[in-house]
């Protein structure tokens, strides 16, 4: 083997500086050939779409439901109301829909009138018999609260059975994010 002593100190000179310039010229080239940036600090924070509703608008958190009419003698051409509050505790607009999802199909159904009416645009009414479903014109916002009242009519041409049941019912409130 050859000793590094015995070689020609020009000739080391020159064999650094050729090593020193490849290792420079492999440097700059992996510079110029590669690059790196970043996307970072991501945050994502997924939205809630949450409907409560209550029996007036103070801090209400109830998701699932409450009493609704309790209408023991409803008289032809008389009505009865309720008062009940909706309240978007998500974080995103709510559109509101309100449907009965019963078939009651009785003459006093058929004769007796709801109304449902939150402030967020025209009410929804219809006779109990063919309520079905309808949407409010009017978004709830985020954090919003919508005092509604709910009344329910028996026509004064009413001429069915006395004691007659229109049948349970329920109104479904849905809120679905607003896109």
């Amino acid at each position: 083997m050859l000793s590094i002593r015995k070689i020609n100190p020009m000739v080391r000179a020159i064999g650094t500086m050729g090593v020193v310039a490849g290792l420079v010229g492999a440097i700059t080239f992996a510079q110029l050939t590669s690059n790196t940036v970043a996307l970072d600090t991501n945050n994502v924070t997924v939205a809630t779409a949450t409907l409560a509703i209550g029996v007036d608008c103070n801090p209400i958190n109830e998701t699932t439901g409450i009493q609704g009419f309790s209408v023991p003698a409803l008289a032809p051409g008389s009505s009865s109301s309720i008062t009940f509050c909706l309240t978007n505790t998500g974080t995103v607009p709510l559109s509101i829909t309100a449907a009965v999802p019963e078939t009651l199909g009785s003459t006093a159904a058929a004769d007796t009138t709801m109304t449902i009416d939150c402030g967020l645009g025209a009410p929804q009414s219809g006779t109990l018999d063919d309520w079905g479903s309808g949407t409010f014109s009017t978004q709830l916002n985020a954090g919003a609260q919508a005092s509604c009242t709910g009344t329910v009519a028996l026509s004064g041409s009413y001429t069915g059975p006395g004691g007659a049941s229109v049948g349970t019912f329920t109104v479904n409130f849905t809120g679905t994010q607003v896109e």
